[in-house]
């Protein structure tokens, strides 16, 4: 095999994990999305706040459109396990993580500006 020619790593995570991130991230979108409404609603916009509100809204988004495809094309069993797998390339993997990271950072910030993202 060539040098320039890379192996494909396929990653698995379990299914009812990989349901339970795009269960979470459709609730974080559907938030999200009344947020945005009620802030793109005020006299004076708060950029900081509606650019955090839509990093999360594309974060959360990505999170959901990726794991729904491989869970849609990509389950399996694992015989040994008694469970379902998702299986995943590597390049899904890592859009997945970073988009979980910048999920994770616009939460915080929100936060600290008395914005939460948590159903009540």
């Amino acid at each position: 095999m060539p040098d320039d020619e890379k192996k494909s790593i396929l990653y698995s995570l379990d299914e009812e994990h990989a349901l339970a991130l795009v269960q979470h991230a459709d609730e974080q979108i559907e938030i999200i999305t009344d947020l945005l409404a009620d802030k793109s609603e005020e006299d004076i916009l708060d950029l900081r706040v509606m650019s955090l509100l839509c990093d999360s809204f594309s974060s959360n988004y990505h999170i959901w459109r990726i794991l729904k495809s491989n869970l849609n094309y990509n389950t399996m069993p694992d015989k040994e396990k008694d469970i379902n797998i998702v299986a995943m390339s590597e390049q899904d993997l890592f859009m997945t993580e970073n988009a979980i990271l910048s999920k994770a950072f616009a939460t915080v910030e929100l936060l600290k500006l008395n914005y939460s993202l948590s159903i009540h």
